[in-house]
């Protein structure tokens, strides 16, 4: 029986209060076939407002906005696999009921496909707290064994509250809460993907040259420009292959428009290009 005949089988269990992980899985499922390609592999971007995007100042979701689309990191990475041939796709689950999470991973997921985990919150100031939080994680989806488990390092810029600096020490410890995610990392078999150091480099080139910032005014959420350099690393960790940034330029340049930005849109994806590797 495949995962389509086991859902249509449960599909009169969702109603009740014993099904809450069919429904999960359900919607988990279709999310992933809606945006699988062709039977290619999916990155399941499972998180917070980083992972599922966010902004203030720039658009909520519109099907009608093509702008909108750079308020989610795993639109912009299909936008970005698609032009640039790739059959790689993301799709985003949110932090879903982790006690539902394995039966979800294994109907929603096929081989080869991987689960990127993003989870900071005020709570990271502890160590204790981050490396239990990564590795209980872990612990759910350890049966998965044909699915990589990926890490993503926390990060924010210097204007960030410092319990969002992922680079300072613990409250509970000298050592750092992205240290305590890479140790979880470790112990589960999983791989810790840091974009620290090259998001950083892009926002202080970007500042420097254009006076673009790539985050909201918070310092910790990525904005338009900021989702497009975190899509194309996630593309480029997954493919293995360099994405171009060229395509994207006609989308860009309408939102430095929208933006009321007086700038080269060439010069803005030449630069995001440089800093992506």
């Amino acid at each position: 029986m495949d995962k389509k005949d086991i859902l249509t089988k449960h599909r009169y269990a969702w109603q009740t209060t014993y099904s809450q992980w069919e429904r999960s899985a359900h919607d988990l499922w279709r999310s992933t076939q809606s945006v699988r390609s062709d039977g290619g592999p999916i990155v399941l971007l499972v998180g917070d407002s980083i992972a599922r995007g966010y902004s203030k100042e720039s658009f909520d979701f519109d099907p009608n906005d093509e702008l909108s689309i750079f308020k989610h990191p795993d639109r912009l990475l299909n936008q970005l696999a698609r032009q640039n041939g790739s059959s790689w796709r993301a799709c985003f689950s949110g932090l879903i009921n982790l006690d539902h999470t394995q039966k979800a991973f294994e109907l929603a997921l096929t081989p080869g496909d991987v689960v990127l985990y993003q989870d900071w919150g005020p709570c990271a100031a502890n160590y204790a707290t981050t490396f239990h939080k990564f590795a209980y994680f872990a612990s759910l989806t350890a049966e998965l064994v044909e699915n990589d488990l990926v890490f993503l390092d926390g990060f924010c810029t210097a204007k960030a509250d410092k319990v969002f600096d992922f680079n300072r020490p613990c409250l509970d410890s000298r050592e750092s809460p992205n240290h305590a995610i890479q140790a979880a990392a470790e112990v589960s078999n999983a791989r810790f993907l840091s974009v620290t150091n090259r998001l950083h480099c892009a926002e202080e080139t970007m500042g420097q040259l254009f006076g673009v910032s790539l985050f909201e005014p918070d310092g910790v959420h990525p904005n338009g420009f900021g989702n497009l350099f975190l899509a194309a690393i996630l593309l480029l960790e997954m493919s293995q292959e360099l994405p171009r940034l060229e395509p994207m330029n006609s989308l860009v340049s309408e939102l430095m428009t929208e933006l009321d930005l007086d700038l080269e849109t060439e010069q803005i994806l030449t630069c995001l290009q440089k800093a992506i590797v």
